[in-house]
């Protein structure tokens, strides 16, 4: 097990975070990252949310309902990434592509955009946010670009003040979700150095360090990390299983005739170090090195993966580790698992979304739907209403 890594919180109000996070619990959020409305609530009974782009080259929130009738699109300063919904209130926070340095509030009963959030001086987004389960504070993963650092960064959510930073325990961080203990958050740090001026470019190719870290959300401590075999695998994307298994998207930045496996699991119940799940090799070629999105369902144990460069969608089982089978999908971006309907949802960059049965892993094709003009991003989340 590895010991704490420093914790960056100078100048910041932890105090506060400390007293109320223990007094009211850092808790996890519901499957997915979908939250939950009362029936008095104006929505139909899902939504479906998801940033996107138009063929002008402007970018959006949008939210479609479960027949894919556009409801809202709201415009955005820049391309966004992943979403997250707010556990109480009807809001939701779409973060920035990578490296943005804005995060935006957005209401979605009204259909507009209520505040900004700005990363500060010498930090940006890498994606991705998580709230506690009350609400009351947003764990983000971004880059201390001045000195080279992951950082976790916590905000209450009244006026997204910053009351802590702590290391991520890597460089790099992107996904971030919650155990269930609703105490412990698993990070992927994806290991790439990089900085604003110079775009996307990899500072540190010859020295990545990708890892999974588990932190305790109260104190910033790492009380574990994960590291696979192979450096050259960054890991990007992660879901985590009722059972605290964490199933990981990877991305390889070797060599382009490379056939390494794209996918990787870890329990930190298990005395088990993380593992890749193998796949046959032309498999592995369709996936083209790159994954984009996770999501799984508890109960099954299978998996969707999204590769948009392979044009290919990957199903697995997290349970027995296997590889199950592929469905070509051109640009497949966002997916989302519905656990009412038993079925993943799965964008792609034409303004498809296409069903898929957990219990047959092939697409129900009299639902699918077509968004006219709206080109997908990676990342899908979903409310609905009980």
């Amino acid at each position: 097990m590895v010991r704490p890594t420093d914790m960056d919180a100078k100048n910041l109000n932890r105090r506060r975070f400390l007293q109320a996070a223990g007094t009211l619990g850092v808790a996890g959020f519901i499957g997915g990252g979908a939250a939950v409305l009362k029936n008095e609530d104006r929505l139909p009974t899902t939504m479906y949310f998801s940033a996107a782009s138009d063929a002008s080259g402007k970018h959006y929130l949008a939210g479609v309902d479960e027949e894919g009738l556009l409801r809202f699109r709201v415009p955005l300063n820049n391309r966004g990434h992943h979403l997250m919904t707010h556990p109480i209130r009807s809001e939701l926070i779409a973060f920035a592509r990578s490296p943005g340095n804005e995060a935006y509030v957005i209401d979605y009963q009204k259909g507009q955009k209520v505040f900004d959030i700005h990363s500060g001086n010498g930090y940006h987004f890498y994606g991705h946010g998580i709230f506690s389960q009350d609400g009351k504070y947003l764990f983000t993963t971004e880059n201390d670009y001045k000195n080279g650092k992951g950082i976790i960064s916590v905000r209450e959510t009244d006026s997204y003040t910053v009351v802590a930073r702590y290391s991520s325990g890597g460089i790099g961080p992107h996904q971030l979700q919650w155990l269930s203990d609703k105490n412990t958050i698993a990070i992927a740090n994806g290991g790439l150095k990089t900085h604003p001026e110079s775009g996307s470019k990899i500072l540190n190719l010859s020295r990545l360090d990708s890892n999974l870290s588990y932190m305790n959300a109260q104190t910033g401590e790492i009380i574990e990390q994960q590291r696979l075999d192979n450096s050259l695998l960054s890991i990007r994307h992660l879901d985590v299983a009722v059972d605290d298994t964490v199933f990981t998207g990877l991305q390889y930045q070797g060599g382009s005739d490379d056939l390494v496996p794209l996918v990787a699991v870890h329990n930190v119940h298990d005395t088990l170090n993380m593992k890749s799940i193998l796949a046959p090799d032309l498999e592995l070629l369709a996936m083209n090195h790159y994954t984009a999105s996770v999501a799984l369902d508890s109960l099954s144990g299978i998996v969707a993966v999204t590769c948009p460069k392979g044009d290919t969608l990957t199903f697995w089982n997290y349970k027995n580790r296997a590889f199950l089978r592929s469905v070509p999908f051109k640009e497949c971006a966002g997916v989302v698992f519905n656990a009412e309907t038993n079925q993943f949802l799965v964008s792609n960059n034409y303004g498809e979304m296409r069903y898929f049965s957990v219990k047959t892993l092939s697409e129900e094709r009299q639902k699918r739907m077509l968004v006219k003009n709206t080109f997908w991003d990676n990342h899908m989340n979903q409310v609905r209403k009980v």
